[in-house]
């Protein structure tokens, strides 16, 4: 198992990962659309963080790790925003797109809440963390979450935050000894309109 930074080459099999893992192949019939949205969310992400690592064997990306620290500024990164614009422009011109993108702006307000709700300094934040389904329960996310831990530790970043919801494994953010700090309910509607509950949950990751 070889643990690795994540290089702009890999793009496609992280946007490939994003929509396997949330079964997005499944919900958007249209490819150009599943891309266009893969890829808007991926390079959102890309453009949020300056950590990022990822596991990659057999010609496929397994899990993706991205976290953010405030302190550190890679102008690098508004080329991941101009993609990122490029990818939603795409969007627009579907029905089901516009769809997505009202979730995902709902989405990340619910998030800022819960942040101003939660009167905590934090050094930097784990933004996303995920693994491919087939490789879950391996022991592949629990080695990158060790890498994260330590280098972490080596920066002196004690106080992380994290989201993840009830549609995610966020149990093993409480084996891993996180506390949840906040947590909200929202309705939304997705592509067929058929209504979802959904729980979000704020987590402090303290590291020893």
């Amino acid at each position: 198992m070889h643990i690795q930074q994540f290089i702009f080459l890999y793009i496609i099999k992280l946007a490939d990962l994003v929509g396997i893992t949330w079964n997005l192949d499944k919900e958007i019939k249209s490819r150009v659309l599943y891309y266009a949205s893969c890829l808007a969310y991926s390079f959102h992400i890309l453009y949020k963080t300056n950590y990022r690592l990822v596991i990659y064997e057999h010609n496929k990306l397994i899990s993706f790790l991205a976290s953010r620290d405030e302190s550190i500024k890679n102008p690098l990164n508004i080329i991941y925003l101009l993609l990122c614009f490029l990818s939603i422009f795409v969007m627009i011109f579907y029905k089901d797109g516009r769809s997505i993108l009202k979730y995902q702006l709902g989405y990340n307000r619910t998030l800022d809440l819960m942040v101003k709700e939660t009167s905590q300094k934090y050094d930097a934040e784990l933004v996303l963390f995920i693994t491919h389904p087939k490789y879950q329960g391996k022991g592949y996310g629990k080695s990158m979450l060790n890498e994260f831990h330590n280098f972490m530790k080596e920066q002196n970043k004690c106080n992380i935050y994290l989201f993840t919801d009830n549609y995610c494994d966020y149990s093993m953010y409480d084996k891993a000894g996180c506390i949840r700090k906040n947590e909200k309910v929202r309705e939304f509607y997705f592509l067929a309109g058929e209504r979802f509950t959904q729980e979000l949950y704020l987590y402090d990751y303290k590291i020893n």
